[in-house]
């Protein structure tokens, strides 16, 4: 929308999205750990796409529990996160996921579909969908508009474009085969034995793609903590409200 302060047009992209109705997982995690009536073949499928997803911020306040039982993630601008990083020889759990501090088993038969997904053609028809919006975002403003949105404020820019760090999509599609891969010749059973084969092919720092033991040790060591209390202790730092 514009607006005009002192004679001077000032415009203000904003993002309008439908409401999704329920409780916080930062409400229902106050009292329990475990979700009674969780829709676990959903749940299943939460999983598997936040593997993929990589975000960094899946804190309980971005999680929202329906009635029906299902969760659903209703912020997820952080997403495609390095999931670990080295700092002065340590190691830093960057993927942030509540779904992972959960006490719930994955359900076998979703997994099993899961496997038997063209994951080529899923991608590419996600990426064909992900141009299309793009094309009428970047339809609502002016190439003059554009860039003084995101040159304006230095810490916040605006851009309606797709930003990609080159080799992305390579990574998604190869997490995408190696996740089909282990679930085809290992049982999994837990979120956690999930983590184990999370991979990156864009982080210097380590000297190995498979970044999935790293990240299953942390959250398997503090398991035994409150949910919300295992996540904030794996990712250092407190997670009552969003980073951004």
């Amino acid at each position: 929308f514009e607006v005009t302060v002192n004679g001077r047009k000032l415009m203000y992209p904003v993002l309008i999205s439908e409401t999704v109705l329920g409780e916080t997982l930062q409400t229902v995690l106050s009292t329990q750990r475990k979700i009674a009536g969780l829709d676990e073949e959903h749940f299943t499928w939460m999983c598997l796409i936040t593997l993929l997803t990589r975000p960094g911020d899946g804190i309980p306040s971005n999680y929202i529990l329906q009635e029906n039982g299902k969760l659903y993630c209703i912020d997820n601008d952080m997403s495609f996160f390095e999931p670990v990083v080295i700092n002065k020889g340590k190691i830093d759990i960057l993927f942030a996921s509540i779904l992972f501090c959960l006490d719930h088993q994955l359900n076998q038969n979703v997994l099993k579909q899961f496997t038997s997904l063209d994951f080529k053609f899923i991608l590419s028809k996600w990426v064909e969908k992900l141009e299309q919006r793009e094309a009428e975002y970047n339809a609502l403003f002016s190439k003059q508009e554009r860039e003084q949105l995101y040159r304006e404020d230095a810490t916040n820019p605006f851009t309606p474009s797709l930003l990609y760090r080159p080799g992305e999509l390579a990574t998604l599609a190869s997490q995408f085969h190696l996740l089909q891969y282990a679930l085809q010749h290992e049982t999994i059973g837990t979120p956690i034995q999930l983590l184990d084969h999370l991979i990156t092919l864009l982080n210097p720092s380590k000297p190995t793609t498979h970044v999935g033991p790293d990240v299953a040790k942390a959250y398997a060591k503090f398991s035994h903590l409150s949910a919300v209390k295992q996540l904030e202790t794996v990712l250092n730092h407190d997670i009552k409200h969003s980073s951004l």
